[in-house]
């Protein structure tokens, strides 16, 4: 942390003198021992700090400045630090001295306050996670819980330190004894995203007691695993127990999954009532799939009253927080003209911000817009990278409409080749689309040799699945022959 030089072999040697809370503690012992040392350049910090403040010796700013800038030299990261804090306002720059040197004495309060102002960067510090959880393991290693867990997250996470899941798991515990449910979610956490069938009971332990002791996260996260993993210890009935109970503490995502069970009755007996009351209160704490799932139902109208009012003011708010499914079915919307006047404009706008956001359906709506020209003008070029956009995704609608613009060359360099390569492998996967487009390009012979018998294999299976382009095809055929 401090350099090439063994620093930490100081602040260990003399831990007992600088700990403000210890019996041993006597910062003229340390000033003694400081003054004694060979320029280590961890000494001639804390020196440095010491006289610039005058802690346990007579103030000296000159030489203590001196001595900071000897340390930094030797590349001390706290004298880098404290140097590049030089320039901030001088009364921040006081306070900030004062602080160390308390935080120096491993005074909690003073470590504490030193970890938020890393971590949040308040001036004149800059942000910095490594400063901040030297600082806060001090707190951690005299039994604050919070510290412990915040380390131990860090650890997990590697934020300011190099990744750790065993000192993680070392911290998370120590605050656990303590009592902290926190760390009891986070140990959770830790054993969940370790994978195998064994973690999982661990993380189940772990969710468990925090759930028990009151932590939402805890309670939603056992609830979940429950009811929609598998295993001979879980159980969909406790499950939901726990989703309810996180629900009624007034945890979003548990409200709108207890919602939709009592809207559909799975898992509970069916109680459209009360399933609304628990998604409405989801959608107003400003959970986006609960808005998202509350507004289809209530635009499909089968579960539950259809009341385009209420879908369309939920979606319109999950579009608001950038949520692309619901910026998708405001375009649909606008596109049937079901709620208000038809608007391809609009809903054009719509599928693009969408599609932007990621939302596949989207991505191959405008695709088509811009190919057609509907809504707008039409964009040949743009078109045909949507389609990929989509198609890269799994779409296979715009998988097969991609492969046919790389094969006559439409908005994209022409690649008969790789188009056909591509189209054969979606209709031999069953998509109807493409086994038409692929059998009327045999049939066609325009961009590969001609090849009846496949034309009418490709073109028969997708009539066989009702494709209507495919069936007016064969009969054409069928016709001619």
């Amino acid at each position: 942390m401090n350099g090439p030089s063994a620093s930490n072999d100081i602040r260990d040697s003399l831990r007992c003198h600088l700990d403000i809370d210890s019996d041993s503690h006597d910062i003229r012992k340390v000033m003694e021992a400081l003054l004694d040392s060979d320029g280590a350049d961890d000494a001639q910090y804390l020196l440095g700090l010491f006289l610039l403040t005058g802690t346990g010796i007579e103030k000296d700013r000159q030489r203590g400045l001196s001595l900071i800038e000897q340390s930094a030299s030797k590349g001390n990261s706290d004298a880098v630090a404290l140097l590049g804090e030089m320039n901030g306002p001088a009364n921040d720059f006081e306070a900030l001295l004062m602080l160390k040197a308390r935080g120096e004495q491993m005074d909690p309060s003073a470590c504490k306050t030193l970890f938020e102002m890393y971590g949040n960067g308040a001036p004149p510090c800059k942000k910095s996670h490594a400063q901040a959880i030297r600082w806060y393991t001090c707190c951690a290693n005299k039994n604050d819980p919070e510290a412990q867990t915040s380390i131990g997250f860090m650890y997990m996470m590697g934020k300011g330190v190099k990744k750790d899941l065993d000192l993680a798991e070392h911290w998370f515990k120590k605050a656990a004894d303590l009592g902290s449910t926190e760390a009891m979610f986070r140990l959770g956490e830790l054993c969940r995203n370790k994978g195998s069938q064994r973690d999982l009971q661990e993380s189940l332990k772990w969710y468990k007691l925090s759930a028990d002791l009151g932590h939402l996260e805890g309670c939603y996260s056992f609830g979940v695993i429950n009811v929609y993993s598998k295993g001979k210890s879980l159980s969909r009935s406790v499950g939901m127990e726990y989703l309810e109970r996180a629900a009624n503490m007034g945890h979003p995502e548990s409200l709108g999954m207890i919602g939709l069970a009592y809207v559909h009755g799975e898992g509970v007996r069916r109680d459209s009532d009360r399933g609304v009351d628990y998604l409405e209160r989801a959608c107003m704490l400003g959970d986006q799939q609960s808005m998202v799932d509350y507004g289809m139902l209530r635009f499909e109208g089968d579960l539950i009253e259809r009341d385009l009012d209420i879908a369309v003011r939920w979606f319109e708010e999950a579009a608001s927080l950038c949520n692309g499914y619901a910026k998708y079915a405001l375009g649909a919307i606008y596109s049937m003209g079901e709620y208000c006047e038809p608007d391809d404009c609009r809903a054009r706008g719509l599928f693009r911000e969408a599609a932007e956001l990621g939302e596949v359906t989207s991505q191959n709506i405008l695709a088509m817009m811009l190919y057609e020209g509907k809504g707008g003008e039409i964009n040949l070029k743009e078109a045909g990278m949507w389609f990929g956009q989509a198609a890269e995704q799994g779409h296979p609608g715009a998988m097969t409409f991609h492969s046919l613009m790389q094969i006559k060359g439409i908005g994209m360099a022409q690649d008969i080749a790789e188009g056909v390569r591509s189209l054969t492998y979606l209709a031999d996967q069953g998509f109807a689309e493409a086994e038409f487009h692929l059998g009327k390009i045999y049939h066609e012979g325009e961009f590969v040799k001609c090849d009846p018998k496949k034309a009418r294999k490709y073109i028969s299976r997708a009539a066989n699945q009702g494709n209507l382009e495919a069936i007016d095809l064969l009969q054409q055929i069928r016709r001619r022959n």
